[in-house]
């Protein structure tokens, strides 16, 4: 099979460059020398059956070029760098490839495992006295205070919005009613919260700390820094929103 993939992936512009054209040339010259003295002894001149320069012309073609690729394909199929066929380089950009792409996926699925364990569907509800308590606890209003110091430190929104998805979530088209699905993203935790509470968040009047914040404070308390997060969509395209802003249009 590898010589087969050899000339599967045979380069055929090295056909008119010199590397190739002389050593093909030479081994048809070789080979007719040589089958011009074996089968023309004891002929005579006149022998209708008598082998000539030309005889059989594509057959020496057909082995010339056997020869220099199986040469070349047993000579250097160790080195993987082959002189007139792209396979193994093929076949190697195609592993590499495959490589990165598992590397990334293992670094992506450590990333998730270690610093991202809780889903949407496993959050914690506190009662309300509790948020209120923790309004005033020194401990949590120090974390909570770090998130919105990470938050409003960013300087450009590019350098965190350009999020890996660590999953997907079915959703229900509000328009259609087709279940469709929707994308997880890997977000910071303190980027999450103020999606939640507003990008540029500052503690003001009772009653900021919702469930939500608590649990991301939570979550940062516990070396939890980053969230999978549902990109909640209500329609499953823009055929099925357009409709349903005209149907309440009218």
């Amino acid at each position: 099979m590898g010589y087969i993939n050899y000339l599967k992936n045979f380069d055929f512009d090295i056909l008119y460059k010199t590397s190739f054209l002389v050593s093909f040339i030479v081994i048809i010259i070789v080979l007719k020398i040589l089958s011009v003295l074996l089968f023309s002894i004891g002929k005579s001149e006149d022998d209708e059956n008598k082998v000539t320069i030309f005889s059989n012309i594509f057959f020496y073609l057909i082995i010339s070029f056997s020869i220099i690729t199986i040469y070349d394909h047993e000579d250097r199929k160790d080195i993987k760098n082959f002189r007139f066929s792209n396979f193994e380089n093929v076949h190697n950009n195609e592993d590499l490839f495959v490589e990165n792409e598992v590397e990334k996926s293992n670094v992506s699925e450590k990333k998730i495992s270690t610093n991202s364990t809780r889903n949407d569907e496993t959050s914690y509800t506190p009662p309300q006295e509790e948020l209120l308590r923790l309004e005033k606890d020194p401990e949590y209003l120090k974390t909570f205070e770090q998130l919105v110091n990470d938050l409003n430190n960013i300087k450009d929104l590019s350098e965190v919005t350009s999020f890996e998805v660590c999953g997907h979530e079915d959703g229900k088209c509000k328009w259609c009613g087709v279940v469709f699905s929707q994308e997880k993203l890997l977000k910071p935790t303190y980027f999450v919260m103020g999606e939640v509470a507003g990008l540029r968040m500052t503690i003001m009047e009772s009653g900021w700390n919702t469930p939500e914040i608590y649990n991301y404070v939570k979550d940062y308390q516990k070396g939890i820094k980053f969230q999978c997060t549902t990109e909640k969509k209500e329609f499953c395209s823009l055929k099925c929103e357009k409709e349903f802003k005209n149907n309440r249009a009218y």
